[in-house]
């Protein structure tokens, strides 16, 4: 894998040297080069400025940058939640796997990278923005076309030192989604991300296998720890008790902070006695939580309601949640203990 410049002997400029072309020939094609550079970084300023979406930016972008340069198809790659250089925006051909992996793999080493693989010809350009590395742009040809030249490395250079900014609007993008669907307190997805998820899942359930279930959390007597010890240790004791609902999750449960002291767990793949087991078990490492209260009586702890999903019942998202809340506001009365005594066969 060589770097993208003359000194490897791979990437030729277009203009070759002097003795290949008269003066004449050589301020023509320089003059090229400059027009297409010029062409594409008004691309690029007018789609930063005018694209409501960063992601609809780096599309026109990437067409704009791989039809001046002849290419096959072109990425923007981005490090992400997703993972490390994950593919942020794309245009035309998709490359092979093998080809992103290889261009994964000499980025992390060497920065800017040309390759010439056997499937593709392919350049890579760090984007930086403010000295930290956001992601990668990169274009491809296919195998027997011509290598990318030196000026073709150059304009992708520039390019993507104007996409940093873009990449580091779609981060803050997604910061604000995050903490606009996220509990600030416990770091769990908010009432109305849960609702969105809820709903979203709810619809794709199969319905004729319908082994899933909603249990709801109830915290007991959070009024009295904030009026002894104050506001500080009930924030403490929830997000201790979110803590504990992520130890009785699997990867995959929907979990969130409902409101105050109400916490919903959405839990697929699990049949009615599956449920009431998790509850039993919530309710019993919920003993932990005792020491938050600071005085014996009340009681700190929860209750759990269980309302396993019944196809038959026709419900909606809120219809499910208000049955789960009733069970256990019911559990709580009828039982007289931090969790439920009764629970729907």
């Amino acid at each position: 894998m060589d770097q993208c410049d003359d000194a490897a002997g791979q990437f030729r400029d277009l203009s070759k040297t002097a003795d290949d072309f008269d003066e004449t020939s050589v301020d023509r094609l320089a003059d090229d080069h400059a027009r297409r550079r010029d062409g594409v970084l008004r691309h690029v300023v007018r789609a930063i400025r005018d694209e409501p979406q960063p992601e609809g930016a780096l599309t026109a972008i990437l067409a704009a940058l791989g039809l001046a340069l002849d290419a096959a198809g072109g990425a923007s790659l981005r490090h992400g939640a997703e993972g490390p250089l994950h593919i942020a925006a794309s245009w035309g051909a998709k490359p092979p796997p093998a080809v992103l992996s290889a261009v994964r793999a000499g980025l992390e080493r060497d920065g800017r990278v040309a390759l010439a693989h056997r499937l593709a010809q392919i350049v890579a350009q760090p984007i930086l923005y403010r000295g930290e590395t956001k992601g990668a742009l990169l274009l491809w040809r296919s195998a027997e076309r011509a290598v990318f030249a030196a000026a073709d490395c150059a304009l992708l250079a520039d390019v993507a030192d104007h996409l940093g900014i873009v990449l580091a609007q779609v981060e803050a993008r997604e910061r604000i989604d995050h903490l606009s669907r996220t509990d600030p307190l416990t770091g769990l997805a908010n009432r109305a991300a849960f609702f969105d998820e809820f709903t979203r899942r709810l619809s794709r359930l199969d319905r004729s296998r319908p082994t899933a279930a909603l249990l709801y959390v109830d915290v007991a007597n959070l009024r009295r720890v904030n009026a002894v010890r104050g506001p500080d240790a009930g924030d403490a004791a929830l997000s201790a008790l979110s803590g504990l609902l992520r130890e009785h999750t699997r990867p995959g449960d929907l979990i969130a902070r409902f409101g105050g002291g109400e916490f919903v767990l959405w839990i697929e793949r699990i049949d009615p006695a599956g449920a009431r087991a998790r509850a039993a078990a919530l309710a019993a490492a919920a003993a932990r939580l005792a020491p938050f209260a600071g005085v014996a009586e009340p009681a700190f702890g929860i209750s759990v309601g269980v309302a396993p999903f019944d196809p038959g019942r026709s419900e909606n998202v809120m219809q499910l949640v208000l049955r789960a809340a009733a069970d256990a506001a019911r559990a709580k009365e009828e039982g007289g203990e931090l969790w439920p005594a009764s629970l729907p066969a």
